[in-house]
């Protein structure tokens, strides 16, 4: 049986090491691109957002468009592994 791990706005925002208002924006842009679970009407991510929401950040500290950014994650695999 596998296990869901899922994590808060919040621990992702510590995880990144950006303000969550910053983190919340990323995921409403690039919301296709970030896994994630609703339970009792309350939004939490899985592990592997950690890393598209890095991703992002590098890209974005690059002054990337967007679009650019967009097509990466397009073309982009991320895989957790299960060493948690």
């Amino acid at each position: 049986m596998k296990t869901l791990y899922l994590i808060s706005l919040y621990g992702l925002s510590q995880i990144i090491d950006v303000p969550r208002h910053t983190v919340k924006k990323w995921i409403d842009e690039y919301e296709i691109y970030i896994p994630k679970a609703k339970i009792n009407d309350v939004t939490y991510f899985e592990l592997e957002a950690i890393d598209v929401l890095k991703f992002i950040k590098i890209y974005t500290e690059q002054k990337l468009e967007k679009i650019k950014i967009e097509n990466m994650l397009a073309n982009t695999t991320f895989v957790l592994t299960e060493n948690l």
